[in-house]
C-alpha cells in the first residue's frame, strides 16, 4: 500500500502470515473508490497513519488519528502509543494536540 501511495520508506513483509497480520489491523479511509489514506491499530498502538499526497492538508490526518484513538479505546485501552518516525514529526506535533 505504502508503494502505491508513494510513502516512504517503504516496508516489505517477509511471509503471508506477516501480511495477513497487518491487513487484519489496517484500517482504510476510501474516497470516491480511492484510497485516501489509512491508519493501522496494534493493541494500544497507532501505527503507518498516512494520508495519500492527493488528500493532504484537507484534515484527513487529523481524522484518522481520532478514529484510531477512539477505536483503541473500544477495545478497552486507557493508554496510547503513537510510533512517529523522524522524518514525518509533523504527525508526532498533531499527536500532542490532543494531550
Amino acid at each position: 500500500m505504502r508503494k502505491d501511495l508513494e510513502v516512504e520508506p517503504i516496508n516489505f513483509y517477509s511471509g503471508y502470515a506477516q501480511m495477513i497480520d497487518k491487513a487484519n489491523n489496517t484500517y482504510i479511509c476510501l474516497k470516491n473508490g480511492v484510497i485516501a489514506g489509512a491508519v493501522s491499530c496494534y493493541g494500544n498502538e497507532i501505527d503507518d497513519l498516512f494520508a495519500d499526497k492527493a488528500f493532504q492538508r484537507q484534515g484527513l490526518g487529523k481524522k484518522l488519528l481520532l478514529w484510531g484513538i477512539n477505536h483503541i479505546k473500544k477495545q478497552g485501552y486507557n493508554e496510547i502509543t503513537l510510533h512517529v518516525a523522524k522524518w514525518n514529526q509533523r504527525v508526532g506535533t498533531m499527536m500532542e494536540l490532543f494531550w
